[in-house]
């Protein structure tokens, strides 16, 4: 489709400010163009630093592996890592063809990320690495992504690419028929109105990006969850919002049967007459039954969970206890009875 009525400044700012990481890298993981800071790194400073080098282990093991998958077979890559910030990073790579072939690397890098400011995505205006246009650049990072990306004007969808019509359930004809109050017929009824008031707050404060996790629904009527996020431009006066999708489907679900666990175990805890305490590396408390609040005097366990368990320590056993904690912390011990009084 030409859809060079839309302008290059449009695909270059779509580009820049579409709220996920979007890396272009070599073939041996050095960094070429990133559309902002990731990991509190400037993208001023990222070019010719290593992505690998913001992982270690199995982590970095794991996207070395996947990077040379990706140049062997030219097959788009999705996987899980665990960032220098102790989270989750759900990383996508691609093989771009170009005079001289690179990877392009996509990802966010928490869900708390996504839907701040858009000042945080502060890259600089990218190369086109061998692209002949910025509209050439973005249509071929964007059929490669397994990102959703729908783009409005004018209350119609001017661009659209497979991922997000896969998502949708559609055909890529049939997306781009869509209208705008058909657009919002997409999202599952009991969603429509808490992300309606989102946008309005949104709005009202000024801020040109929001981020949501709803549920949609296809037209087999199966519902799938997402992670979606609107951006809004400016172009000579007329205004382009960029809606960025990913199915979460898996990992809500995942979450929610986790939950359910945690709530079942914690309801069997409770029941004990026996106090059920856990405590992190530091010795703060993480989950207390309801035996061990009341015992401590309290009525709710936010009253108790992030202190420290020594605070109820007898003063006089507490160093004992402490060190004893410690060895086993360090696994020179593996279980003590009677340790406290």
């Amino acid at each position: 489709m030409d859809l060079s009525f839309l302008g290059d400044t449009l695909w270059k700012q779509i580009l820049m400010h579409t709220p996920v990481n979007i890396l272009t890298i070599s073939q041996d993981g050095i960094i070429q163009y990133a559309n902002g800071d990731i990991f509190g790194t400037d993208c001023s400073d990222l070019s010719g630093k290593s992505l690998l080098d913001f992982f270690v282990g199995e982590d970095r093991r794991k996207i070395e592996n996947n990077i040379r998958k990706v140049l062997e077979d030219g097959k788009v890559r999705r996987f899980t890592v665990t960032g220098p910030n102790e989270l989750e990073i759900d990383m996508g790579l691609s093989l771009i063809k170009t005079d001289t072939p690179c990877i392009v690397c996509e990802f966010h890098e928490s869900p708390e990320e996504i839907g701040k400011d858009a000042s945080r995505q502060k890259g600089g205006v990218p190369s086109l690495l061998g692209f002949k246009t910025f509209e050439e650049m973005f249509q071929t990072i964007a059929e490669q992504s397994l990102l959703g990306i729908r783009v409005i004007r004018e209350g119609r969808v001017v661009y659209a690419n497979r991922a997000y019509a896969d998502i949708i359930g559609r055909t890529l004809d049939e997306t781009y028929s869509l209208k705008e109050d058909e657009l919002w017929e997409l999202i599952h009824p009991d969603d429509r109105e808490p992300i309606r008031q989102r946008r309005e707050e949104y709005d009202r404060a000024g801020q040109t990006q929001t981020s949501n996790i709803f549920r949609i629904v296809r037209p087999d009527g199966e519902v799938r969850w997402v992670e979606g996020n609107v951006t809004f431009h400016e172009l000579e006066g007329e205004s382009s919002m960029l809606r960025t999708v990913v199915d979460v489907t898996d990992k809500v679900l995942a979450e929610q049967a986790l939950r359910e666990e945690r709530d079942r175990m914690r309801m069997y805890l409770d029941l004990a007459r026996v106090i059920f305490v856990a405590l992190d590396r530091e010795g703060s408390i993480v989950f207390i039954n309801k035996k061990g609040t009341e015992l401590f005097g309290y009525h709710r366990d936010d009253e108790i969970i992030g202190r420290s368990w020594f605070d109820f320590t007898p003063e006089d056993a507490r160093e004992e206890v402490v060190h004893n904690f410690r060895r086993m912390i360090d696994g020179e011990i593996e279980f003590i009875e009677g340790l406290e009084r």
